[in-house]
């Protein structure tokens, strides 16, 4: 609970919002002047209380920095109603010539935190499940086109990653690891009640909280739906008052993070001799015509290029958001617009987003109120098709440019290596996606009698994507071959049907809170598809697929599933420190077999808020101390519709007549039938405590939790003689088991000084008990009982062959200055299949967060960091292919010779092609600290801002994604190995405005 101290350090911030919302109200003839005072019960002014006249919200003020205020009103006014967030309203009689005095009371009620859950509200208080709460302020603290990135390293137990910096990637997370190795990881999102899926395109300007719900007491309500979690979105609402008007807007420069060092041209050709020396093919300058051909006049007069760099460009980013609130005492509303541009790091990839979003709520009756939301997104894509994993590796060196200064398409002048920017040439190519996105939902609340409350929601979400492609003759696409066109139309609509019917009572001690509902949900995929080679002409690109000469595909999917709950949730709290809610579900989903559609998921769950007991209740020190027990079952159906049914695949058949082979379509067994296939179902134990000392100058929570998963859905393989290969069933079993914790302290809170540090933890250990068949390993899959389901398997690296160990080396048929692998087994020879072992996992052995926040007088400093310790990755920039070792590194390395015998890289070596001890240079310890963002700001002055009639206005810039430490030169390890497009760093200028 906030103190009155804590109330009185936040009142000139509510001041300047409440500016706008009780301003100079109407001017009326024949009104007369009523002044007066607010104070707090302290006696200190309550600055930006709202006073208006009782009964009209129109005609208001608010009080200034001492608490008076000055208020024309009609002459016939008796009394004014005074206002103020987390205190108690009060009317105020009006006496003539007299000034009026207020005297506002804390509401304790109030000053609870509330935070939404499934179906419902509660307060923090009497929580009794795992969840955390990210509130506005921080969700747009530091600009950025996904909410959801805001997210990481602040929320104990979400592991989040983003992997690329092309415009539009999006982000890899689960919340307490992964329990599915076939079906789908990703939590559920819902935005205002509506399930909304992983790609969340709304404007972070307009939301107003995001709560991660982890255990299963809080995500039971969910059913089937919530085995991985639930991300529950809440966007802004209108608020009774004058308008209020806000203005977001920010301007990014972006840049490479890091992106390994490529050779030049003089580093490269020296490559190149060593690995034709080491075959003994090159003695000296004599050989160079010999081992570079066509490529000898560009080495001798080192005309080198780069052809990285070439494709690269600084990129920007940009975003302008508008938000309108307004409302009266029956209708309320909240509108904003958004315009988001992003420029990436190479050309022709791009995107623009527009974003429109409506709350609106209408009170009809005293008792029945009418609401609706809706989100509307459009979106205009180019997406470059990843040149950087092919020119990495290009020999440095071609003739980029014409003579007349035209993009050279064949810059190596051998008729088939094109040039990476080879769609740069005007009209080559376009990959262009639209996307509209559509998600709301209407509702209605009905309070038929006291405490007795009935609510219907219907959830719309209608995605629509076209996607086009075009690549012309000399494209890396086209490669030479020919040009080629494909488009693709792509609906998803989702409905949603939720009644709910919630009744709470207090008796004495004893308050009860009952909640039933039900719930309807229909899904509808559709997909067309054309594709071709061969246009009559390229300036059609892919609008007219019907002149496609060669290769016409048509293609046509229709998908249904179908989905219906039953639900309900009890509520018990005594004596204000014990509590417990009982949660039950029912689901029903067409995606399973007929016999195992329906699920039955519920949890239990117990508090006890052990600071109101008598022996601590004095113990000056402790704020809160609350102990938490849950226990539940939760479920998941997330596969591809159909899979219980037997199906047909089409294929091209080879057959000769005549000695001439010719081709057929036919059909082929593909989709073996499962009618027994049901639910994956997770349980979930967990036990937590919330603390708070020293009057919550230091509060946070512990959470251990275990997850035990079984009847996995995944597929096995079936025998041969049925037809198929594999098959949907329910085996398997996996287990995630953990610590999280927060901690949240306020190291300083004085007047011009404060520094607040939230801190996050999370440690999650997963691991397969049990797979197919009672198998212990899956090779093909990487998937072995005992250990996480991303695992990696391989030989492992002890070093380089050095000359001294030539003898030794020569047992194992090879040489020094080639890659030492580990005898596992000891019998003298390295193989695949006794000496691969697992070498370690994507799964880091812990994730922390550390937030430091400063602020001094009107200047704010946020400086965040990351660290992700102990996962193991596949680096493309270490895996050295045969390709690589017999001539075309591209990237700068280490490599062993005679001269230079290095423990990193294996000498060059022409003829040498083992590529499975060559992938064994790949595995590295991932681990990373970042500096992930340091934003500075200034709120200007009251004084400088007062004649524009705005409230607040603060500037900021920041550094996101800058610094980076790790093992890796030169590579940013979020990548996960990767060598397609490299992250972004960004330099931020934004500015807030409030009117």
């Amino acid at each position: 609970m906030k103190t009155m101290k804590n109330m009185k350090q936040s009142r000139f911030i509510l001041f300047v919002l409440s500016f706008l919302v009780m301003s100079v109200g109407n001017v009326y003839a024949q009104n007369v002047t009523v002044t007066g005072t607010v104070l707090d019960s302290t006696g200190e002014p309550v600055i930006g209380a709202n006073v208006k006249v009782a009964g009209k919200s129109s005609i208001g003020t608010i009080t200034d920095f001492e608490g008076n205020f000055s208020l024309s009103v009609p002459a016939d006014t008796k009394k004014l109603e005074i206002s103020y967030i987390g205190m108690l309203s009060q009317e105020a009689v009006i006496k003539p010539g007299t000034p009026v005095k207020v005297i506002l009371k804390e509401d304790t009620e109030e000053l609870d935190e509330v935070v939404v859950i499934g179906y419902g509200t509660v307060k923090k208080p009497d929580l009794t499940g795992s969840m955390t709460s990210i509130k506005q302020a921080d969700i747009i603290a530091v600009p950025t086109t996904n909410a959801l990135e805001s997210l990481q390293g602040k929320v104990a137990g979400l592991d989040m990653t983003k992997s690329s910096g092309q415009t539009g990637s999006g982000l890899s997370f689960s919340i307490r690891g992964n329990r599915s190795l076939n079906a789908s990881n990703a939590p559920l999102i819902i935005v205002d009640g509506v399930p909304y899926g992983t790609d969340i395109d709304i404007n972070p300007n307009v939301i107003e909280s995001m709560e991660i719900l982890k255990d299963a007491s809080s995500t039971a309500i969910y059913g089937s739906r919530g085995a991985n979690g639930v991300i529950l979105i809440t966007t802004k609402k209108g608020a009774v008052g004058k308008t209020k008007v806000s203005y977001n807007g920010y301007y990014s420069i972006n840049s490479v993070a890091a992106y390994p060092d490529r050779m030049n041209l003089s580093e490269w050709a020296d490559f190149k001799r060593e690995a034709y020396r080491t075959d003994g093919q090159w003695g000296g300058p004599e050989d160079d015509a010999k081992i570079f051909g066509s490529a000898y006049d560009a080495v001798k007069s080192n005309q080198n290029v780069d052809w990285v760099d070439m494709l690269m460009q600084t990129g920007s980013q940009m975003s302008h958001s508008v938000n309108i609130s307004n409302g009266t005492e029956k209708t309320t509303f909240n509108l904003a617009f958004e315009y988001m541009s992003e420029d990436g790091l190479v050309k022709m990839d791009d995107m623009d987003r527009y974003n429109a979003t409506l709350s609106l709520s209408h009170k009809l009756t005293d008792n029945l109120k009418l609401n609706a939301n809706v989100v509307y997104t459009y979106l205009d894509q180019n997406i470059r098709r990843d040149p950087f994993n092919r020119s990495i590796y290009y020999a440095p060196y071609g003739d980029v440019y014409n003579e007349d200064g035209s993009i050279n398409v064949l810059p190596f002048n051998d008729g088939q290596t094109i040039s990476p920017i080879a769609e740069e040439v005007s009209g080559a190519y376009k990959n262009n996606r639209l996307t509209s996105h559509l998600v709301g939902n209407v509702g209605a609340t009905w309070n038929i009698i006291k405490d007795l409350t009935l609510t219907s929601t219907f959830g719309f979400d209608k995605k629509d994507i076209r996607t086009g492609h075009f690549a012309d003759t000399y494209t890396l696409d086209g490669a030479g071959n020919y040009s080629l066109a494909d488009a693709t139309n792509h609906s998803d609509v989702n409905w949603s049907w939720e009644n709910t019917l919630a009744y709470s009572f207090t008796l004495g001690k004893h308050n009860l809170s009952l909640m039933a509902g039900n719930a309807l949900y229909k899904n509808v995929a559709e997909e067309y598809k054309g594709a071709g080679h061969n246009l009559i002409s390229s300036t059609m690109l892919f609008y007219n697929l019907g002149g496609l000469q060669d290769s016409q595909q048509i293609s046509s999917s229709y998908v249904q599933t179908t989905m219906a709950s039953f639900f309900g949730r009890i509520n018990y709290k005594f004596n204000e420190k014990y509590l417990m809610t009982v949660t039950l579900r029912q689901d029903g989903s067409s995606v399973l077999a007929k016999d195992h559609q329906w699920g039955v998921f519920p949890s239990v769950a117990l508090a006890w808020r052990m600071n109101e007991e008598n022996f601590l209740k004095n113990v000056e020190q402790l704020s809160n101390l609350k102990l938490r027990l849950s226990y539940g079952i939760s479920g998941n159906s997330a596969v591809s519709a159909y899979q219980t049914q037997g199906g047909l695949g089409k294929t091209m058949y080879a057959y000769l007549i005549n000695n001439t082979e010719n081709g057929a379509y036919g059909y082929y067994p593909a989709l073996t039938p499962n009618y027994n296939l049901g639910w994956e179902k997770t349980a979930t134990a967990n036990i937590g405590i919330d603390f708070g000392f020293f009057n919550n100058r230091i509060s946070g929570s512990l959470d251990i939790y275990q997850q035990k998963t079984s009847d996995l859905l995944m597929q096995k393989k079936v025998p041969s003689s049925t037809g198929y290969s594999l098959a949907w069933d329910n085996v398997g079993k996996t287990e995630n088991k953990g610590v999280e914790l927060v901690i949240n302290t306020q190291n300083f809170n004085q007047k011009d000084f404060s520094w607040n540090t939230d801190y996050t933890f999370t440690l999650n250990r997963e691991k397969i008990t049990e797979l197919a068949d009672g198998t212990d390993r899956d090779i093909s899959n990487g998937w072995f009982v005992g250990h996480s389901i991303k695992t990696h398997y391989g030989l492992e690296k002890i070093g380089i062959w050095q000359l001294d160990e030539a003898a030794e080396a020569a047992k194992y048929g090879e040489k020094p200055g080639r890659i030492k692998i580990k005898d596992q087994n000891k019998d003298g020879s390295i193989d695949n299949d006794n000496d691969r072992i697992i070498l370690g996992s994507e799964t880091p052995d812990f994730v922390m967060g550390l937030n430091n926040t400063f602020k001094y007088k009107n200047f704010d400093l946020r400086v965040f960091m990351y660290w992700r310790q102990g996962q193991m990755l596949h680096s493309e920039a270490n895996g050295y292919g045969s390709y690589r070792i017999q001539g075309d590194p591209g990237i700068k390395v280490n490599y062993w010779t005679p001269e230079n015998p290095t423990n990193e890289f294996p000498r060059p070596e022409k003829s040498y092609s083992d590529s499975s001890k060559l992938d064994a240079l790949g595995y590295v310890d991932g681990s990373y600290l970042k500096i992930k963002e340091i934003t500075l700001g200034y709120q200007l002055p009251k004084s400088w801002i007062g004649k524009i009639h705005a409230s607040n206005i603060r500037i900021y810039c920041s550094l996101k994604n800058f610094f980076t430490f790790s093992h890796l030169d030169n590579y940013d390890p979020e990548r996960g190995g990767s060598l397609s497009y490299p992250m972004t760093k960004q330099a931020v200028f934004g500015i807030n405005v409030d009117f």
